[in-house]
């Protein structure tokens, strides 16, 4: 068991940040779920490159996003009794992970919207966790978008 929902279900810590399917175990034993980035309406996942990875690993970047968008498109049209359990074997989780985890709908893969990066840009400034000016187009690469 992970040590932060370890910690969590024995009382050592009172809250803990936790990815599925660990938050739906803590829930269901007895731990209140407070904020959840499905609730926030934002999609936490992300993949990180640099410049010259990208120009020189495009193609293999177009196959990867192509390759999540099916995934996605399956797990949106497939109903959950066809592939459940085997996504639980081939990726470890506990057999008991059935019956408390519940799948977010998965956006396509895209580009973050420019206004919620420039929101995360104003508050790691104000925070000061950042000094370096830096735009959109700095930071995000959709060029390999399918």
């Amino acid at each position: 068991m992970p040590v932060r929902l370890q910690m969590l279900s024995s009382g050592q810590i009172d809250g803990a940040t936790l990815p599925e399917p660990l938050a739906s175990a803590a829930a269901a034993k007895g731990s209140t779920p407070i904020m959840s980035t499905e609730t926030l309406g934002i999609n936490a996942g992300i993949i990180l490159a640099g410049e010259d990875f990208i120009k020189s690993h495009s193609e293999a970047l177009n196959r990867l996003y192509r390759a999540y968008n099916m995934a996605v498109a399956y797990i949106r049209d497939t109903a959950e009794d066809v592939y459940f359990d085997k996504m639980i074997e081939a990726v470890g989780f506990p057999p008991a992970t059935r019956e408390v985890l519940v799948l977010p709908r998965y956006p396509e893969a895209m580009a973050p919207p420019e206004e919620e990066v420039a929101e995360v840009l104003a508050w790691l400034y104000g925070k000061g966790l950042t000094e370096k000016e830096e735009s959109y187009k700095d930071m995000v690469d959709s060029s390999c978008l399918p």
